[in-house]
């Protein structure tokens, strides 16, 4: 069995640009199972580097990191859940990738977040005058 350098594996938050990428481009809804076959190939990885596990044994390592991409940019309202296991670009995203990005990570997706929570405590106040 050949040895996989785990570093390889991108991690989650070099992901997330080629993610909402790819979602921009689909402009449907996609599955995490397509994401996933679609970023392997973008990444050049190897049957060998998606078989490599989480230490737990419990999820491929490539699968779990696909996952945690497309959860932040959802908490950052770049994409949205269509139903489990589905998601889309949202039209928060495709302003975004008009701005074409060289990265987003978390730092970029929580400065999302915290102009939104911003301006919807903004709103609360101006509804409860």
């Amino acid at each position: 069995m050949a040895v996989v350098d785990v570093t390889r594996i991108p991690d989650y938050q070099t992901m997330m640009l080629p993610l909402l990428q790819f979602t921009g481009e689909k402009k449907d809804e996609t599955s995490t199972g397509e994401a996933v076959e679609v970023l392997a190939k973008r990444f050049g990885l190897e049957d060998e580097d998606l078989r490599v596990m989480l230490p737990s044994g419990l999820q491929p390592t490539f699968v779990n990191r696909v996952g945690w991409a497309s959860t932040y940019m959802k908490k950052a309202g770049l994409l949205e859940a269509t139903r489990r296991g589905f998601y889309r670009i949202t039209s928060r995203g495709q302003e975004l990738l008009k701005k074409q990005p060289t990265v987003i990570n978390v730092k970029v997706s929580n400065s999302i977040l915290s102009f939104l929570n911003s301006n919807n405590s903004k709103e609360h106040e101006v509804v409860r005058r």
